[in-house]
């Protein structure tokens, strides 16, 4: 099963949580050659160049919550219009959801990819507030939680 990553973001401030991730799974030697690792800058559609047949493709991206800073919240296609309100300050041109449907509607997506958002909680005005353990935390959280999804 081939699997693109995309990490949402850039790599300044809170919003480089995404980045920092998938620099640290190119680390790991046990993803494999089935996953392809893409740091998208936001935008929306920048990411669909790395499309070419996946059967999967995950998200990672910041989001601001009321929660514990780094919390990881993992969900399916399905419950991004649920959850709205964790992507209401989005600093994306175009809205996941939206950009999704422009990919399967474009043929660059298949119908019956998965798709996976992998969320990482930031604090409102915070400025990467993750320490280093923290930090370590959250990438094995990352890995732990992308792992089963092969």
């Amino acid at each position: 099963m081939k699997t693109l990553i995309v990490a949402l973001g850039s790599p300044y401030g809170d919003d480089a949580i995404a980045w920092l991730c998938l620099d640290f799974l190119r680390q790991q030697s046990g993803l494999g050659l089935d996953y392809v690792l893409f740091k998208s800058k936001g935008n929306g559609l920048d990411w669909m160049q790395a499309l070419a047949s996946v059967d999967q493709l995950i998200f990672m991206d910041a989001v601001i919550g009321d929660k514990e800073l780094g919390k990881i919240h993992l969900l399916r296609e399905s419950a991004l219009p649920t959850q709205a309100s964790m992507f209401q300050s989005s600093s994306h041109q175009i809205p996941l959801d939206q950009s999704i449907n422009i990919a399967r509607n474009l043929g660059y997506l298949s119908k019956h990819a998965r798709v996976w958002i992998l969320s990482i909680e930031i604090k409102r005005d915070s400025r990467l507030v993750l320490n280093a353990n923290k930090q370590k935390q959250v990438f094995s959280q990352v890995w732990s939680m992308i792992s089963p999804l092969r």
